[in-house]
């Protein structure tokens, strides 16, 4: 039907009007048949970096994630658990619960004989906060995806705590009637958007942007499917003197071709009710984060 894997996601977990119940959970199959795929692969990779000799590619970005204070909130629209990866590398017994400012219960605790971390004195976290607003392949939910469900989980990534005694047997088990949450860029409003802990997190979204100095968009092209996204950055973004950074890859595409720097450009343009952001582009070849960093003195500290 189409090259276009998001496109495809939000088609089958869309509930159209004139598909009857069994087309509804044949199409949603297909789709948590998909996100298994995709959880699968990024483990893949997770287990390929476990080490914590991040690969060259990855050093900017760690760079830049340890610049990030408990004063700072992160928003990506990824799946993947790389920002995760990157901040626990260094930070010893970190756990996720220092990065979700949202209510989710850690996977082994859906048994009472899991074994639990310890709170960090005072409940604070001690990671920056860090907003999924498309899910992620390590967050997990009920398959039936019922309306108003509002069961979340989360699964350790690598590295694990020395408190997380992990094994595949394990891991079987907890994750049993459990599918990855991923949230696809959606048209209209869907079943993703009903559950509580996916609307606290654009809540906290909106007023991290509204509130923020600056704001840096890295690497994320806003594509045409993402209606919620365009909604938010336009009611957010640039006002009372906000100063609002892109960042993007050239990647050497014609002007008129639909992924062309210019394009990117005037769509960001577009969403802006307010001000005129600053573009920074790597040509092909260029480290986008690492340039990002030489054109804007001080982000990394």
């Amino acid at each position: 039907m189409t090259s276009d894997l998001e496109l495809l996601m939000t088609y089958l977990s869309e509930e159209l009007p004139w598909g009857d119940r069994k087309d509804s959970s044949q199409r949603l199959a297909w789709y948590f048949g998909i996100a298994r795929m995709l959880a699968a692969e990024f483990k893949d990779l997770e287990d390929r970096h476990a080490s914590h000799n991040a690969p060259p590619i990855l050093k900017a970005a760690k760079t830049l994630v340890d610049s990030w204070s408990p004063n700072d909130t992160v928003i990506t629209f990824n799946y993947d658990t790389l920002v995760e990866h990157l901040w626990k590398l260094d930070a010893n017994e970190a756990s996720e619960d220092d990065l979700y400012p949202i209510p989710m219960t850690r996977i082994d605790q859906r048994i009472p004989s899991g074994v639990g971390l310890t709170l960090d004195d005072g409940g604070y976290y001690i990671g920056f906060k860090l907003l999924k607003l498309h899910g992620s392949v390590h967050w997990l939910v009920p398959t039936d995806m019922s309306p108003g469900e509002d069961r979340l989980y989360w699964h350790p990534t690598r590295p694990y705590s020395s408190q997380w005694h992990w094994s595949e047997e394990k891991a079987r088990k907890y994750q049993e009637g459990l599918e990855p949450f991923i949230i696809p860029p959606v048209l209209e409003k869907s079943r993703f958007y009903r559950h509580s802990v996916v609307r606290s997190q654009w809540s906290k979204a909106r007023t991290a942007l509204t509130e923020a100095a600056e704001v840096f968009i890295i690497g994320y092209s806003l594509p045409a499917a993402d209606l919620m996204a365009q909604m938010l950055f336009r009611e957010t973004l640039g006002g009372n003197n906000q100063r609002v950074i892109v960042v993007t890859q050239n990647n050497g595409a014609p002007a008129d071709a639909p992924d062309s720097t210019a394009l990117f450009k005037m769509r960001f343009m577009s969403v802006l009710s307010h001000g005129t952001p600053q573009f920074v582009v790597a040509n092909p070849g260029e480290s986008s984060i690492q340039k990002m960093i030489h054109e804007c003195p001080g982000i990394v500290s």
